[in-house]
């Protein structure tokens, strides 16, 4: 019988696989196991999914033509090259689908390469691609130069003159705002940063050419 001021030992149960401890270890062990054992299941099946799903829609607002491994649509014209070891395109009603003819690793790395290739033909040539640059700074401005180039004063002593590739077009939406926009994905991008190299950003005052949507990280001036 306890009276008041009795000091009580608890003992710990005895659980089974040597203790409590030891029993806590185990358990997390087991559920840690559990899981990865259910995340590879699940990481199998999105795999074996996505190779199904290996196929794009050509859009239902306009005609796509597939013929010699190039997409003809309202946009202008593509064509894709790729290796017939690894990779097979078919054309499937208003289909092209893309599978590999291996599981091997290679196999695979070319089937999500060509895939998101295709994928791109079908979007440039059905809708197209823009890149939206802004110039930031005192006295930055653009201007077309006939159709073919657009000249950028950029605060040298003669403006920058860039003239455009082929199927890659730019509209000045603004003395400070410009659009590049084509078919092809490729050739956007890299027109976009030609325009973009002629002033990087600096991380001061963010002046510069960037991206509409890029975030220039700014650092701190040097105190007085």
């Amino acid at each position: 019988m306890l009276n008041a001021g009795d000091f009580v030992i608890l003992k710990p149960r005895n659980f089974p696989f040597g203790g409590g401890r030891f029993f806590l270890i185990e358990t997390t062990w087991c559920i840690l196991i559990l899981f990865s054992f259910l995340f590879f299941c699940s990481l199998s099946q999105c795999l074996e999914r996505q190779n199904v799903e290996k196929n794009k829609n050509s859009p239902s607002a306009c005609t796509i033509l597939f013929f010699q491994n190039a997409l003809q649509g309202p946009k202008g014209e593509l064509s894709l090259e790729y290796p017939a070891d690894y990779i097979s395109m078919k054309v499937d009603g208003e289909q092209i689908q893309v599978d590999r003819t291996s599981s091997t690793k290679k196999a695979r790395e070319q089937h999500a390469l060509y895939r998101t290739l295709a994928n791109n033909m079908f979007v440039g040539v059905s809708t197209g691609f823009e890149k939206k640059l802004v110039l930031q700074g005192v006295g930055y401005k653009a201007a077309m130069q006939g159709s073919k180039a657009v000249s950028l004063s950029l605060g040298k002593a003669h403006p920058d003159v860039c003239e455009f590739p082929e199927g890659v077009t730019v509209k000045v939406d603004s003395p400070t705002e410009l659009t590049v926009s084509g078919y092809d994905k490729a050739a956007v991008g890299n027109f976009a940063a030609i325009i973009r190299s002629k002033r990087v950003p600096e991380p001061y005052k963010g002046k510069g050419i960037r991206y509409a949507d890029e975030v220039i990280l700014r650092k701190e001036g040097k105190r007085k």
